[in-house]
């Protein structure tokens, strides 16, 4: 190569469509790591009436979800996405609404604490050594007139102990907290598990368990990064084989065997599939697609 052409070849093209166009400031942000700029990048592109998840993301990178939480609250402390909750009717928490920023805002500071300075107590001259030669009168000094001071015992504030929840409590307080659209996802998973279960094996408790059942669930969903479309279809796997629909009576034994259950689903061959009528996945009115 000759001399004077050393340096990077950039090969551009004409932009026509497919292309976004977004302000620079975030990719000269010295601050921000590369894995940040390039999801920050990524979200800019997405259309403005999309809704951030992560659990979303996590399925357009290669990063794991650790990662991809680590780049949010990045771009968080840095004012490129703000976050605010959403209450329901009911004044519960029901999700989070993202800004995104192109432009970084200042995030908002906190109440700052206001910290009193410590007032140290000034030195008082004794003065019970000096004489008053011009007074011929002999008076009582100042300690010599006052009493002792009374004993003031230490009193120990007893700290009040944190009122105990209930495992119903917890369970109401944690589905209150899922974004409503996967809050009404877990439910549809376990009222399925219970129509199941009820039809086939004429269960008389199985309707008490539907909102633990939805718990766990929507736990299994997040902390697996499954889909809610998958789950339903291994649940309708199960009660249309002949062998695990009359041993399978909560939602724990599918978690605990879904890696298997999920494998001989998927090694059933297409007409069997069919015809056990796992193609698609409907519940009442409701459909649910894979980006559940």
């Amino acid at each position: 190569m000759d001399e004077d052409k050393k340096g990077t070849v950039f090969i551009r093209t004409k932009k026509e469509r497919d292309y976004t166009v977004i302000d620079n400031t975030f990719l000269r942000d010295d601050r921000l790591s590369a894995q940040a700029k390039g999801i920050f990048a990524y979200i800019l592109y997405l259309p403005e009436d999309w809704c951030i998840y992560q659990s979303e993301l996590v399925k357009h990178f290669s990063n794991g979800k650790d990662s991809i939480r680590s780049a949010i609250k990045e771009l968080e402390s840095f004012g490129y996405i703000s976050k605010e909750h959403i209450k329901g009717k009911q004044g519960k928490f029901i999700g989070w609404r993202y800004t995104v920023n192109e432009i970084p805002t200042p995030p908002k500071a906190e109440n700052p604490k206001l910290v009193l300075p410590k007032l140290e107590n000034p030195s008082l001259l004794n003065t019970d050594n000096i004489s008053n030669t011009n007074n011929t009168n002999s008076s009582p000094t100042k300690s010599e007139t006052e009493p002792f001071p009374e004993y003031t015992p230490n009193v120990v504030k007893k700290t009040q102990q944190p009122k105990k929840i209930s495992k119903k409590e917890e369970t109401e307080q944690y589905l209150s907290s899922l974004p409503i659209e996967f809050f009404e996802a877990s439910r549809t998973c376990a009222q399925k598990l219970v129509n199941y279960l009820i039809k086939l094996q004429n269960s008389t408790t199985a309707a008490k368990n539907l909102k633990s059942w939805q718990r766990d669930f929507a736990k299994f969903a997040e902390a697996e990064n499954k889909t809610y479309f998958e789950i339903l279809n291994v649940i309708d796997f199960v009660f249309n084989d002949t062998w695990w629909s009359s041993r399978v009576s909560s939602a724990s034994m599918i978690i605990n065997n879904y890696g298997m259950l999920y494998q001989r689903m998927n090694g059933a061959s297409k007409s069997n599939y069919k015809k056990q009528g796992l193609g698609s996945v409907n519940y009442g009115n409701e459909n649910y697609s894979e980006n559940y």
